[in-house]
């Protein structure tokens, strides 16, 4: 028998193979919950959105709605969300306004958005 085929039938490559097999389950497990975070942290992002949007045709409730989608906007995932709030907060304009919008009373100018508002001026 020659010495490849030793080392194959032994229990040396045995564990060798067990080590490459978890390590393929461990790299796959990882990608799979990065997945999952990433898919988590979108829906979460949905969710209050559509939590801000619920609230913006009340005028009682529409500071605060304005100052979640202010935030909403600053915490945007990719440029269809950034789109989204724009939309939702400026109708008919194709980009944000270049004046900046107001935060309620009592909220935090760098929560609001304004910050935001103030680099894209630049």
């Amino acid at each position: 028998m020659s010495a490849i085929g030793e080392f194959l039938r032994s229990a040396g490559f045995g564990g060798f193979a067990a080590v490459v097999a978890a390590s393929i389950a461990y790299v796959s497990s990882r990608r799979g919950d990065a997945q999952q975070q990433r898919t988590a942290q979108r829906d979460r992002w949905w969710d209050q959105a559509k939590w801000a949007l619920d609230r913006l045709d009340n005028p009682a409730t529409q500071d605060g709605a304005l100052a979640a989608l202010s935030a909403l906007l600053e915490r945007a995932i990719d440029d269809t969300e950034k789109a989204f709030v724009s939309a939702a907060v400026f109708p008919g304009l194709e980009h944000e306004p270049s004046m900046p919008v107001e935060p309620a009373p009592g909220v935090d100018r760098e929560q609001s958005g304004e910050a935001h508002l103030k680099q894209e001026e630049r």
